[in-house]
């Protein structure tokens, strides 16, 4: 019997670093204004493997929206330029099965539900954990992994 487990715990090992290499090649787009805290999530995010790209604000953002396939969207919604919800809202209506993670450095109970309500999968409040993350990104990549696989049956 532990042979058994011993050899379902590698197969399901070997399952889960499959289906992350197949979601690793995704494009990951950072909109931050912050260039410390973009900087760090674009290099913590290139050593797991992702394609990363990075704009200081909604301008850049479009710019590489119009030439380049996105796959996740990482935005702050407080941009020099641009209202991060309204940009939100704009690319979400383009692009409606993108998925976001909206972060703030305001504590505002009414950000979050404007961001869920615009299309946020995730919703962080500043400052940012890394690792949590990183996790959030990997459960989001699952469910839409799990969500292509049972479209195909």
């Amino acid at each position: 019997m532990p042979g058994i487990i011993a050899h379902y715990a590698l197969f399901s090992e070997l399952i889960s670093k499959y289906r992350r290499n197949i979601m690793l090649k995704n494009r990951v787009l950072i909109v931050e204004d912050e260039p410390l805290l973009r900087k760090n999530i674009a290099i913590s995010l290139r050593r797991e493997g992702y394609e990363v790209m990075e704009a200081n604000n909604g301008a850049e953002a479009w710019k590489i929206f119009n030439v380049t396939s996105i796959d996740l969207l990482i935005l702050d919604i407080g941009l020099p330029d641009y209202d991060g919800i309204n940009l939100l809202r704009e690319i979400r209506a383009i692009h409606p099965q993108l998925p976001a993670i909206v972060m703030t450095a305001r504590d505002a109970p009414e950000a979050e539900n404007r961001a869920i309500e615009s299309g946020a999968s995730v919703f962080f409040t500043k400052p940012i954990v890394l690792r949590v993350l990183k996790a959030e990104i990997r459960n989001i990549q699952e469910n839409r992994y799990c969500e292509q696989t049972s479209n195909k049956q």
